[in-house]
Formats: C-alpha cells, sequence, structure tokens
C-alpha cells in the first residue's frame, strides 16, 4: 500500500515538473494608448530545434501581454532580439495562434498583429539552438485615420454573380482570368480566359440576356493539350497589352506551360519555367521591357516572368522571346528578408518587376527589379502587418502601384516611386466591419482608376483554420477608387448568400481534409473596363440556405453590371443594352407582361425605360414609358403572331443600345428573383393539375408563391412584405368563386399564415395572421 502511494506521489511530481512553464522576466506586462511600449528579457533554455507547440509548451519561454485597444485601427509589433538563435509564436486569449516568426541565427523575430483582441495574449520564444538569453519588446502603434468619404455623387459599383453550367468548374480552387483589353488578341468578343483545377474556359458573357446567364453564356473548355494531365498549381495569365495568354500547371521543379494568341483556339508549348526554377507557387507575368533593357524582346515586344520558391529563397525567370523560353532565376529575395509563399508577378508600364510578400520581418512586402529582373530588391510598406494570404497588386498606366494586402480586414496603399515610400493604408472593409479576410487580388484600369476584390468576414475566433461548421459567413467585396487611392467605395457583391460558411484554411497542404479554397482569386477588366473577379464558391448546395460548406469549390466569375467603369472611355456613355422577355399571361383581352433587367448605367444614373413595341415585327412605336426602378411593364393589347418588343434606357448620357426583339412568350427566363422588386422571390412551385376536385377546378391550381419587400423611393421607411400567388390556368384575371389560397410561414420560430378567400362571387378578401393566434 505504502509503495503504491509512493508511486503515485512520484508520478504526481514528474507531472507537474513536465508542466512548469518558464516566465520571462517580467512574466508579463501590458500595451495601451497612454502605456504604448512594454519591455522583457527570456532565457538561457534548454534548445529544442523546435517552434513552440502552444502557448503553455514547457520547452518555451512565455511572457502574458495584456492588450488594451485604443480607439480606432492600430497593431502591435512584437519584436524578439537574440544572441543566437530563438523563434517567435504569438496565441490570443483563446489560445489560437495569431503570428509566428522563424529567422535564422542573429535575425530579429518579428509579428505585428493588426487590431488585435483585447486580452492576455503568449508571446512565446523557442529556443531552437543555443538557447542564450534574448530580448524582447511589444510596442502599441495607432493606425491611419479612417479613410475620407468619398467625392459627392460617387457610385457604387454593381456586381453579378455568373455560374457556369453543371458539370463545367465543380473543382475551382485558386483560380485565375485574363482578358485582352481593347480588343487585343480577340478572336471571340467579349471573351474571358479562365482556369481552375485541370480546366481552361473560355467564357463569353451574352449582353442582352446578362442576367440570366447559365442558359445564355457559354462556358467553353479550351483546356491547352499538355494542361490536362497534372496539378500542383494552376495560373493563368494574360498579357492585356498583347491579348497572349499563359496557361500553366505545375508539375516537380517544372511547370507545363502553353499559349495562346487567340483566346484558347491553339496553343503553342513553352519550356514551362526558368532553368532551376523553384518547387512551389509558380507565378507567370510580363509587360514591357524596361528603356533601359539594351535587347528588348525576340519575337515578342515584352518580358514575361516565371516565379517561384524554394524553401528558403523565392527566384524569377526571364523571357525574351514571349515565354516559349526562359533564362536561368534569379533569387529574388531571401529568408532573412522575406517568408513563406510569394504573391503574383506584375509588370508596370515602365518595366519595372514586382513580386509581393505577406511577410517581409512582419510587415508586408515586395521585391522590386528595375532591370529586367537581373537583379532585385525588397521594399517594405509601412504602417501595414503580415497576414495570412497573400498580398495582390497593379499598376497604372502613370506607373502608380495598388498594394492590398490582408491583416485582419483588407487594406490597400499606394506608392508612386516603385514601393521606396507608400500612402497610409486604408482599410476597405471598415465599411461592413470586417474582421478578417483572405485574398486580396487588385487591378488598375485607366490613370487614377483601380479595383480592390477579397473575401471578409466580421466574424472573429479561429477563421483561418478547419472548422468548416464554425458559425461565420465570408462574402465577396469589390472596392474602386477612381482618384488614385485617395478614396475608396466598398460593396458586398454576394450579399444574398455567402462565399464559404466556416473556417477558410490558410496552411496549405497541412489543411489536410479541411483545406477549402485554396490560396487566392483573382480580378481583371474585360476590353470596356467592366471589372472580372474570378474566385471559388464554397458554399453551394445547402450551405446556401444555412448548411455548413459543401467541400466543393464552384467556378464563378463576379462582373460588374452598374457603375463607373475603370475605363474612361466608357465615361458619359448612354446606358448599356437591355434584355427582355414578353409573356402572355392570359386573362381579358392577352395581356402581356414585358420584363427587363436593370441596365447597365456606366456610372450615369438610369432616368427611365422606353417599351416599343411592333405590330408586325418590323415598325415599332413607342408604347410607354416608366421609371428608373421599375422592371416590369403590361400591355393590355392582345399579341398578334408578329407582336414583338423591345425596351431601352435612358439617362443623362443618351438613350441606350437596343437589344433585338423578342416575340411573345418565346424568350428565356431571364427575370432575377429579386426581393426588393415584385413579384419578388419565389418561396414554393406546385406542379400542375393536383387542386381539389382535378381535373375541376382548374382555377385553384396553384403553380407558384412569391414574397418580396418592394423598395418604394418615396417610402424609404416602407418595410411592408407582399406575397403573390401564381395559378396555372387562370382565365379571368379575377380567381374563381368559392376557393382559398394559404402561405404559410415561419419566422424566429413562430409559424405566420397569409391567406386569401373568396365567395360567392369571385371578389377576393385578405387576412394574416399567426397560426396560434386570431386572424388580423
Amino acid at each position: 500500500m505504502r509503495r503504491l502511494f509512493a508511486v503515485a506521489l512520484f508520478a504526481g511530481l514528474l507531472i507537474s515538473i513536465s508542466t512548469q512553464v518558464h516566465a520571462a522576466s517580467p512574466a508579463s506586462g501590458t500595451v495601451s494608448q497612454a502605456n504604448p511600449t512594454v519591455s522583457w528579457t527570456g532565457g538561457p533554455l534548454t534548445p529544442t530545434a523546435a517552434g513552440c507547440s502552444s502557448p503553455d509548451d514547457p520547452t518555451c519561454d512565455h511572457f502574458q501581454l495584456t492588450i488594451v485597444p485604443p480607439p480606432g485601427g492600430f497593431t502591435v509589433k512584437i519584436t524578439l532580439t537574440p544572441l543566437d538563435d530563438w523563434d517567435l509564436s504569438v496565441y490570443d486569449p483563446s489560445g489560437s495562434g495569431e503570428g509566428s516568426s522563424g529567422n535564422p541565427p542573429g535575425i530579429a523575430e518579428i509579428v505585428v498583429l493588426a487590431n488585435p483582441v483585447a486580452g492576455v495574449h503568449t508571446v512565446s520564444g523557442a529556443p531552437f539552438a543555443v538557447g542564450a538569453p534574448y530580448s524582447a519588446t511589444a510596442v502599441l502603434e495607432l493606425g491611419a485615420p479612417p479613410p475620407p468619404p468619398p467625392p459627392p455623387g460617387t457610385q457604387a459599383v454593381k456586381m453579378f454573380q455568373y455560374e457556369p453550367p453543371a458539370g463545367i468548374g465543380a473543382s475551382a480552387g485558386e483560380p485565375s482570368i485574363g482578358v485582352g483589353r481593347l480588343g487585343a488578341g480577340h478572336t471571340i468578343p467579349n471573351a474571358a480566359m479562365y482556369i481552375a483545377g485541370l480546366e481552361v474556359l473560355r467564357v463569353t458573357r451574352d449582353e442582352c440576356l446578362s442576367s440570366s446567364r447559365q442558359e445564355t453564356d457559354l462556358w467553353v473548355d479550351r483546356t491547352a493539350p499538355n494542361n490536362s494531365l497534372v496539378t500542383l498549381d494552376p495560373i493563368l495569365f494574360t498579357d492585356f497589352r498583347t491579348g497572349r495568354t499563359f496557361a500553366s500547371q505545375l508539375g516537380p521543379k517544372c511547370s507545363l506551360m502553353s499559349f495562346s494568341d487567340d483566346d484558347g483556339e491553339n496553343w503553342l508549348p513553352s519550356q514551362g519555367c526558368g532553368i532551376n526554377a523553384g518547387v512551389d507557387h509558380q507565378s507567370v507575368g510580363g509587360g514591357p521591357f524596361p528603356a533601359s533593357d539594351p535587347i528588348g524582346g525576340i519575337g515578342y515586344p515584352n518580358a514575361v516572368y516565371y516565379c517561384s520558391q524554394d524553401a528558403a529563397i523565392a527566384q524569377c525567370a526571364l523571357s525574351r522571346d514571349g515565354g516559349l523560353t526562359f533564362g536561368p532565376a534569379v533569387p529574388i529575395y531571401n529568408i532573412t528578408q522575406c517568408g513563406g509563399l510569394h504573391g503574383h508577378v506584375q509588370v508596370g508600364p515602365d518595366g519595372t518587376a514586382y513580386v509581393p510578400n505577406k511577410n517581409c520581418q512582419g510587415v508586408q512586402g515586395v521585391a522590386v527589379s528595375t532591370d529586367s529582373g537581373t537583379s532585385w530588391t525588397v521594399r517594405t510598406v509601412p504602417g501595414s502587418a503580415s497576414g495570412e494570404t497573400d498580398p495582390h497588386m497593379d499598376i497604372g498606366p502613370d506607373d502608380k502601384a495598388y498594394f492590398a494586402y490582408s491583416a485582419g480586414s483588407t487594406y490597400v496603399s499606394v506608392t508612386t516611386n516603385r514601393g521606396q515610400s507608400w500612402s497610409a493604408p486604408i482599410n476597405l472593409g471598415a465599411a461592413f466591419g470586417i474582421a478578417n479576410s483572405v485574398f486580396p487580388e487588385v487591378v488598375a484600369g485607366d490613370e487614377g482608376r483601380a479595383a480592390v476584390a477579397f473575401l471578409g468576414t466580421t466574424g472573429t475566433g479561429p477563421v483561418y483554420g478547419t472548422d468548416t461548421t464554425l458559425d461565420v459567413e465570408w462574402h465577396l467585396y469589390v472596392a474602386t477608387t477612381y482618384d488614385g487611392g485617395a478614396t475608396w467605395t466598398t460593396v458586398d457583391a454576394t450579399p444574398d448568400e455567402p462565399v464559404q460558411r466556416g473556417a477558410i484554411c490558410t496552411q496549405g497542404t497541412t489543411c489536410s481534409s479541411g483545406r477549402n479554397l485554396l490560396d487566392f482569386n483573382d480580378i481583371t477588366i474585360d476590353d470596356e473596363g467592366r471589372i472580372l473577379v474570378a474566385y471559388a464558391d464554397g458554399c453551394v448546395g445547402s450551405c446556401s440556405g444555412g448548411g455548413p460548406q459543401s467541400g466543393t469549390d464552384g467556378a464563378r466569375i463576379s462582373g460588374q453590371v452598374g457603375g463607373k467603369r475603370l475605363l474612361d472611355a466608357f465615361d458619359n456613355q448612354p446606358p448599356a443594352k437591355v434584355g427582355v422577355r414578353a409573356t402572355s399571361i392570359g386573362g381579358v383581352g392577352g395581356v402581356v407582361a414585358v420584363e427587363w433587367f436593370p441596365a447597365d448605367d456606366l456610372g450615369t444614373p438610369v432616368t427611365g425605360y422606353v417599351i416599343e413595341r411592333a405590330a408586325d415585327g418590323v415598325n415599332f412605336t413607342e408604347i410607354d414609358t416608366v421609371s428608373a426602378t421599375t422592371f416590369r411593364y403590361l400591355d393590355p393589347t392582345a399579341p398578334g403572331p408578329n407582336t414583338r418588343y423591345r425596351v431601352h434606357a435612358v439617362s443623362a448620357a443618351g438613350q441606350g443600345e437596343m437589344c433585338p426583339a423578342v416575340p411573345v412568350g418565346n424568350a428565356p427566363e431571364v427575370i432575377p428573383q429579386d426581393p426588393c422588386q415584385a413579384p419578388g422571390v419565389q418561396i414554393t412551385e406546385d406542379p400542375a393539375g393536383d387542386q381539389t376536385g382535378a381535373p375541376a377546378n382548374g382555377g385553384l391550381d396553384l403553380k407558384a408563391a412569391f414574397i418580396a419587400e418592394p423598395w418604394i423611393p418615396a417610402e424609404p421607411a416602407n418595410d411592408d412584405l407582399e406575397f403573390r400567388i401564381q395559378l396555372h390556368n387562370t382565365l379571368d384575371p379575377l380567381p374563381p368563386p368559392n376557393g382559398f389560397w394559404y402561405v404559410y410561414f415561419t419566422y424566429r420560430g413562430v409559424s405566420y399564415y397569409v391567406a386569401m378567400t373568396t365567395g360567392d362571387t369571385p371578389v377576393p378578401s385578405f387576412e394574416y395572421g399567426r397560426v396560434d393566434l386570431d386572424p388580423v
């Protein structure tokens, strides 16, 4: 008995010793606006040749840092200065990792936290080698002031989600998109090239039926012959100046690459990479050679770069013959300068090449070359903080570069001197309360114009992990500037349903089965200056109705269908074409419903729509004009066999073009389900012939029910709900006598109903109420 007790006591002693946590000196401290700096020391400790596994790892040194957030944005910069080799990890109050750094011996370890939550954070030092003492500091710095409001009259862009038909783009993580501008390289009008997985798709949007799209847009497989075999990373790049499109699929140590000058109709295989290229995360980009380059292009006017990374360095190789062959890979930074994966290579009009990185000594940075990739210099963005996903940048025709990065929310900073100095970062998610974001993407248009797209969430906690059941929603946001980055306007491009529910894992292949959406999205503009965002939709099927994400990443393009464009040639132009359908809805006189979608206003607000009819299909006359918020017109004139309709939009810039006229009842179903515009969102559909007493009582045969909360400009506070029912074969404008129709719905656990009834006469009466109470 004593021996057993002694063994148990000894075991308990071992457990106590094994869980002892090493504390720094002092063991804790606080940073706040009033006390912005705290310092401490640590070590020595026994070397472990490993990082910290948790905020209570007994092999590490720990400092308890209390953060008191000031009003507005801020950062906390944590610096560990070793005598030899220590690694640094930082954990939030819940114990989740929020930053780490692991540099070679003698190099300071830096982690910058952007807007960290209030509470006690654990700063942990791991004695990777030797374990001699170190010193450390945490400094709280106030962020840039809130961005100024956009200039008066600035219109937000309007975006629409284009979906491919079933069987195409079903696994679309890491999409890229490209368009040759102003007709460069186009054999197919209005075509965009899109890659994800092993598919290269050519997407052509229908200008006239531009809101049904699944039936009228074309998603055509144009995969290069050598691109369909294997992929570790898919990348597509279109040189918008020439229209040449490059499609690359990463393989071990190189890639399978081809290029096309005719929108994917024909492909020419390429060498695929630079000599001694890196093994991961390849990027292809290009643009003009610097004026100082003595050689320039050989058979192709622009430079083409292939960049990739190895464990400790990243490299870029140059092609002078349009991507057919590449020279040797040149290091652009090493692990003492920047770590992790790099973003996509971009080239400015002056020939400067840029490769962004999410963590260059704790802040965002970019490797810059002004001599055709012969040498590179790392430049960092002051006021930034390292993030979870690659930053992205693009360069305007005035050589102004726009750099977007995620560090909590998504921020943008601008440089006019190749990264030697930067504007104060602007928080693009502030208006929506974005707490976390991923996949920032930038495209520049004409001088002073640019757009940034990103995925964002107001949710907090372990949102960058593998918990797909986490109660957070991610949406796609698009921000635009027309004044060179001084002001930005951000919109939710996917307001009706999220792009993802739960966490988005940003840890690459270590995400295991929880990996989703992969590493990036992409953005471009078409040859008319409209923004196109390629993204992977991880919220399909039951997820769109409120369930967890499905594990499927569907191909999507968010396309601009309203607002000022990024090419100024399309400013002050009449509205775009209007797609129409005309359908006989029966009843006395053969009423025809003429319906259409809101016109792309090109930045000048639409003031109204004009409806025209031709009884003979040729000679059109104007039959009515309706307001800018009306998208449905009822024509009481009975149609003949040759009756045709068309509609055009009007704005202060003039009358818009018209799409081809449509016959009655012979146009595709293109009317959107808009909860703010009658008839609203369809909430049920019922087959024909199942009414009481069928086949008699056809006037009772319900077809569909709709709900809307119509927007009334004169009554902005109006919050009335409007229910509509549709019957299969009503032959009169009034419902039949002695009928009743009920719509039931549940809101926050309470069941309600709306009812229409008719008595001996077909004059309807209405009532509504809770199912468990008397009617109203």
